[in-house]
């Protein structure tokens, strides 16, 4: 079957709403998700990209289902069913720092299962990504990241997973689990340094180095591994030369930090497929995120590939 997407995302999509400017008493209403998110980078530098969801015929479907489109984004593989879409409000601090307040209990997406990942979406798509939020959303979700995983592995397509462990959706030990089954198929890795504790317990990695951590992950076979560090920037590891490169962000003013990690992720996963060496793509992922946490919002905030290009030569690298 012909390629027709460089990434198929699956996840849920939920209705935003974040003061603008900060601080302020007035929400603007947005859209975002943490796979979403991603995808939403990764069209906006030039990658084709469709998402795996679903939407319900509640007051907000049409916006949801416009506003993803508008991206660009195909939702081809969208199911579009009754119900109610998720909802989160937005709090930002002086420093750009973001608290979240969620209403996404029994949503549509949250009804994600395993029925909805048809082979022939797995078959159209170059990469695979998802996120620990969409297994931690329902068992059912998690059913479905399954069977992506699986589907993918079986074609030889690449999957990428953000580990994005969220203690209000679930335990440690349920996230590390879950990691645990799908490990094996996964060759490119995000995770931050909160979420080391689960990838630790899904790899029973016995020490606390970054160094153990990283040879459990080449192990299993994850070939490219990033642990993202905030305003630090990101570690790297590459199985091919056993190497840990650090890639440090330029100073600039943060005022929004909300899908900061997804910008990267979007940015790096473009630049992979585009065929960019992995401290190629951590740069430009830095240097994307650098940006975006200039800027209120989630997608609306993200940069043009003009832009990345611009200021990347002022990443760091620290090899």
């Amino acid at each position: 079957m012909e390629t027709v997407w460089d990434i198929l995302s699956m996840g849920e999509c939920m209705v935003e709403f974040f003061p603008d400017p900060p601080g302020a008493e007035t929400y603007r209403r947005s859209f975002g998700g943490d796979t979403f998110n991603t995808i939403a980078m990764a069209t906006k530098l030039g990658s084709r990209c469709a998402y795996l969801t679903r939407i319900a015929d509640d007051f907000f479907g049409e916006f949801l289902r416009r506003s993803l489109s508008g991206v660009g984004v195909d939702l081809t593989p969208t199911v579009f069913c009754s119900g109610y879409n998720g909802i989160y409000f937005i709090a930002v601090d002086q420093s750009g720092e973001r608290r979240f307040q969620y209403f996404r209990t029994g949503s549509a997406a949250s009804h994600l299962s395993a029925r909805d990942v048809e082979s022939r979406w797995i078959a159209q798509t170059r990469l695979f990504f998802t996120s620990g939020i969409t297994q931690a959303i329902s068992s059912t979700a998690a059913d479905a990241v399954q069977q992506a995983c699986s589907l993918a592995h079986a074609r030889g397509k690449l999957v990428a997973f953000d580990v994005n462990f969220r203690p209000r959706l679930w335990t440690a030990e349920q996230a590390a689990r879950h990691l645990r089954a799908i490990a094996s198929w996964i060759q490119i890795l995000f995770l931050s340094a909160t979420d080391i504790p689960v990838v630790q317990t899904a790899l029973q990695v016995r020490s606390d180095t970054v160094e153990a951590l990283l040879d459990a992950c080449w192990q299993q076979g994850i070939s490219r591994v990033v642990i993202k560090q905030g305003e630090k920037g990101v570690l790297l590891g590459e199985a091919a030369t056993g190497q840990i490169t650090a890639v440090r962000p330029f100073t600039g003013k943060v005022v929004d930090t909300s899908g900061a990690g997804d910008t990267f992720n979007g940015a790096f996963l473009h630049s992979f497929l585009q065929g960019k060496s992995a401290i190629e793509c951590a740069r430009w992922g830095v240097a994307a995120a650098a940006l975006k946490v200039g800027r209120p919002g989630t997608v609306s905030a993200m940069p043009t590939a003009q832009e990345v290009e611009a200021v990347v030569d002022r990443v760091v690298v620290e090899e």
